[in-house]
């Protein structure tokens, strides 16, 4: 039997996640092309924008 969503990760923190990675977004020279939040780690695909960081 399946778990719904938000029975095993807290929406809280996924919109603290959200809130990060666009911060950290806004900070560094990376985009965040993907993400994916697991109630114990969560996943990131990012793309580093070499242009912007040198």
């Amino acid at each position: 039997m399946t778990i719904a969503r938000n029975r095993l990760v807290s929406l809280e923190n996924v919109f603290y996640c959200h809130d990060r990675f666009q911060a950290l977004s806004s900070i560094f020279a990376i985009r965040i092309c993907a993400y994916a939040v697991m109630s114990n780690h969560y996943h990131l695909v990012l793309f580093v924008d070499l242009e912007q960081a040198l």
